[in-house]
């Protein structure tokens, strides 16, 4: 009997820990879209993330992809939570201006993310929300993750339950622009569902280089930045809010883990006893 339970823990513990495929970054199309080489920003907006941005001037620029990678004006302010990462691809049009793609959105294979907030630059860094939603009906069903009051490095695991029938999923930056404790603006990843600014996309996607150094110390995660203002009277810097999101297994549950390992061990041992009895 001990070692059917034993047989069926360490059965659960391995299938719990096995390696999967994790989710994916879609969007428009394959063809004019898709993960593009980094290019060193320098304000010019090409890519569409390299903005004109306003916490600092040339030469020091303050971009997403400056935080990423910490450099320019992020290699020393606000860096303690960059990843440091060498030449992340990002997602857009591969055209010599980079532009967005107003239509991006993640193809779930793993029902959990962990999701941390690494960096804020932003005026309205106490009055911006972020989220996940899926698309039901022709419009967003939004959960919330962060409120507008967090501080980096803050942290959730996010359990991404989709209804049957739905795959996509996306991130969403609600804005309290008035400072009134209400939100009154919605950008989404799928930008046509934003509730102004519609088609304009105020998300930058990032990942690590597949097999890269970088890859390896972010397996299955990618870094998002989000622009919280209409894109016309906005700097385009993308990090006004900053998450990394990894994708998990099912994460096991603390007690789960050691009373399995706990048994395991005590049966390896006993079986070590069983062996040195003589018949």
């Amino acid at each position: 009997m001990k070692w059917k339970i034993l047989g069926a823990v360490f059965a659960a513990l391995t299938i719990m820990t096995s390696g999967a495929y994790a989710d994916y970054l879609a969007g428009t199309n394959t063809t004019n879209y898709g993960f593009q080489a980094y290019q060193v920003p320098n304000q010019n907006n090409r890519p569409y993330w390299d903005g004109n941005s306003s916490d600092s001037s040339n030469p020091y620029p303050a971009t997403i992809g400056n935080f990423l990678t910490k450099t320019g004006w992020f290699a020393t302010h606000e860096n303690t939570y960059s990843p440091h990462l060498t030449n992340p691809q990002w997602w857009g049009r591969n055209n010599a201006n980079g532009a967005a793609d107003p239509n991006m959105y993640f193809v779930q294979t793993q029902p959990y993310s962990q999701v941390q907030m690494l960096v804020e630059v932003a005026g309205l860094e106490n009055f911006n929300s972020f989220g996940w939603y899926y698309v039901a009906g022709g419009s967003p069903v939004t959960t919330q993750i962060f409120s507008g009051l967090i501080t980096e490095p803050a942290q959730a695991l996010v359990h991404i339950t989709l209804p049957s029938g739905v795959h996509n999923y996306g991130f969403y930056l609600g804005v309290d622009s008035d400072k009134d404790g209400h939100i009154n603006n919605y950008y989404y990843m799928q930008s046509a569902y934003n509730s102004s600014d519609r088609n304009n996309q105020h998300f930058a996607v990032f990942r690590p280089i597949p097999g890269s150094n970088d890859a390896q110390r972010f397996p299955n995660t990618f870094f998002i930045g989000a622009e919280d203002l209409p894109l016309g009277s906005s700097d385009k810097d993308y990090n006004d809010m900053v998450v990394r999101v990894t994708n998990l297994n099912v994460p096991i549950p603390g007690s789960l883990l050691l009373l399995g390992t706990g048994l395991l061990g005590l049966g390896l041992a006993g079986f070590r006893r069983r062996k040195k009895i003589k018949p």
